[in-house]
């Protein structure tokens, strides 16, 4: 019986399927930046010491960054087709 760990597993992987694999995780690592300004900007807009033009900006800058994670989450789900299966526990 063969023993699979993740080096064999990593050795059966085609080229492509790494690339696709590295491509994904750069873009989760993007999105997790994106979110964490995200929240900041939260914050600040939350504050009531943040002045009318600066709140302005920032619903702008919210806006810029959920059309890039909208982007990158299709990109991210095209490079790692999940297959969705019926399964059920005996």
């Amino acid at each position: 019986m063969k023993k699979t760990d993740g080096i064999d597993i990593l050795k059966e992987l085609k080229k492509k399927e790494l690339d696709a694999v590295a491509l994904a995780k750069e873009g989760l690592e993007d999105m997790a930046l994106f979110i964490a300004e995200m929240e900041k900007i939260y914050k600040l807009l939350n504050d009531p010491s943040t002045p009318y033009d600066e709140k302005a900006y920032l619903k702008y800058k919210l806006f810029v960054i959920e059309q890039y994670i909208n982007k990158l989450n299709a990109l991210i789900t095209n490079l790692l087709p999940i297959e969705a299966k019926n399964n059920t526990l005996n």
